[in-house]
């Protein structure tokens, strides 16, 4: 009886030590969850979960790939996602981070270098100070007056097979002024105008282009005005709006309104220019082309604009074409001179 009761109090004394150490165990692992040790570095986090994953062909070297990639082309460390195998013999490893920012890295899986890029990342102003220092003194040449308190966009699409689709966008964004430069250079300001500063000889011509469109004595007054400068095209279009729906474009390095469009228009049952039949539509348009756009379209070429239901086309060699929008009813409510044309 006494070695009896000797064994059955070890055994008891052992399942309580058992006990004892899967409750340490447990708590342990549940404090390390829970602190900063599991939690704080996601690039450690993301690279133990990509050696999770070899059995899909995720090695160490694709790693460093990938870890390089991140910082010197997409611009910032994410959080590693997933990742896939494609058909051409790739791994595709996807990233996501705060907002909007998110990544795909495509790498051969033979010489383990990156092949493509597809990202969007907010980046550290720190990290653009040269194209910040430019942008700021492109504004002061263009008298801009705000605050420009911006942020950072970067958009890589990038093909190593391909120089043509290797672009790199950054964009600074704040809220009057957008400034966008392409692989380093500068190529599009965009920026609120204050209507005060539209000279009265400008708002007029706005003004009777849009009532040569609507084929009315009055119109919505000036509302608000946008100045834009295409760097790469050597265009600054003025941009007028009129009341909520109407919106005059001017070429100011030619002194030329070069679109007009009126959506209060597009489902109305009136205008001042209806096309009825179109094989006179080049005649009937004509003179409102040229009131609006100063140009002579007697020897345009005209077609329906197959890719774009409901509008026409003029055309004619050496020149930009002209496009024209009418509504359900014929009417016309837009027309654009297409002077980004090649």
């Amino acid at each position: 009886m006494t070695g009896y009761k000797k064994s059955n109090n070890s055994r008891k004394n052992m399942q309580w030590g058992v006990s004892i150490t899967i409750i340490l165990f447990v708590v342990a692992v549940s404090w390390l969850w829970k602190s900063d040790i599991l939690n704080s570095n996601l690039v450690y986090r993301a690279h133990n979960m990509l050696m999770e994953t070899s059995s899909e062909g995720v090695s160490p070297a694709i790693w460093n790939s990938a870890k390089t990639a991140m910082l010197e082309v997409v611009g910032k460390p994410m959080e590693f996602v997933d990742s896939r195998e494609t058909d051409n013999n790739e791994i595709l490893l996807s990233f996501s981070g705060e907002g909007k920012d998110r990544a795909s890295l495509w790498i051969d899986k033979s010489s383990k270098k990156v092949t493509k890029v597809d990202s969007i990342a907010i980046l550290p102003k720190s990290s653009v100070s040269s194209l910040a220092d430019q942008t700021e003194m492109e504004l002061q040449q263009l008298s801009y007056s705000g605050s420009f308190d911006y942020s950072v966009e970067r958009q890589v699409l990038y093909r190593v097979w391909s120089d043509t689709q290797n672009v790199v966008n950054t964009t600074f964004r704040s809220e009057d002024v957008n400034v966008e430069f392409e692989n380093g250079d500068m190529k599009r300001i965009w920026m609120h105008k204050n209507i005060q500063d539209i000279s009265a000889e400008v708002d007029n011509e706005g003004s009777i282009a849009l009532k040569e469109l609507r084929g009315a004595s009055e119109v919505p007054t000036l509302s608000k005005a946008f100045y834009t400068k295409y760097y790469s095209l050597g265009y600054e279009i003025l941009e007028l709006h009129y009341g909520e729906d109407a919106i005059v474009y001017v070429d100011l390095g030619r002194g030329e309104i070069v679109q007009i469009s009126d959506l209060s228009l597009r489902n109305a049952s009136d205008g001042s220019t209806k096309v009825t039949d179109v094989k006179n539509v080049k005649d009937t348009v004509a003179p409102l082309i040229d009131k609006i756009l100063g140009v002579n379209i007697k020897d345009y070429q005209v077609s329906i604009d197959k890719k774009k239901p409901g509008h026409y086309m003029f055309v004619k060699e050496g020149v930009p074409s002209i496009t024209v929008a009418y509504n359900s009813e014929n009417y016309i409510y837009s027309i654009r001179k297409e002077i980004y044309e090649e």
